[in-house]
C-alpha cells in the first residue's frame, strides 16, 4: 500500500476537525472523551495527522464514523445522489450550495470557525479554555 499524498492526509485532517465540531462541539471535549491528551489532539489537527500513531488515529476514525477520510453521512449522500437525473443532480446541488452558504455566513458572524482557519480556530478554542482555568 503507498503512503497517502499529502492533499490527502490535509483533507483527512480537516474531515477530522470537522466531525469532531459537529459530534461533540469542542476538540476539548473530544479529547476528554477519548482519552487523549489534548495537546496530542490539537497537535494533530494544527500540524497533521502525519506524525500521530496509527492506532490513535484508527480510533479516532472509528469513534467519529469516518471511512476512508469520508463521514458515513457523506457516503450516503453521495449513493443518494447517484441515481438522480440531471434535473435531480442540479437542484440538490443548487440546495446544497445554498445552505453551506447560509452556515458559512452563520458561522462567520458567530465567530466560528471556517474551514479554511483550521490552524486558527484550534489556537483560538486552547486559549478560550485556558482562560477559563
Amino acid at each position: 500500500m503507498e503512503p497517502m499524498a499529502q492533499e490527502d492526509l490535509d483533507f483527512l485532517t480537516k474531515t477530522i476537525y470537522r466531525e469532531i465540531k459537529r459530534q461533540y462541539k469542542s476538540v476539548r471535549n473530544f479529547s476528554a472523551e477519548m482519552d487523549i491528551p489534548y495537546s496530542t489532539l490539537s497537535n494533530m489537527l494544527s500540524r497533521g495527522i502525519k506524525g500521530v500513531g496509527y492506532s490513535t488515529i484508527e480510533r479516532i476514525l472509528n469513534v467519529l464514523d469516518i471511512k476512508s477520510g469520508v463521514p458515513s453521512w457523506a457516503r450516503d449522500l453521495a449513493t443518494r445522489f447517484g441515481p438522480l437525473d440531471e434535473e435531480g443532480r442540479a437542484y440538490v446541488y443548487s440546495v446544497l450550495t445554498r445552505e453551506a452558504d447560509r452556515c458559512e455566513l452563520e458561522m462567520a458572524q458567530k465567530g466560528k470557525y471556517a474551514i479554511h482557519d483550521l490552524d486558527d480556530d484550534v489556537d483560538e478554542e486552547a486559549e478560550d479554555e485556558a482562560a477559563e482555568m
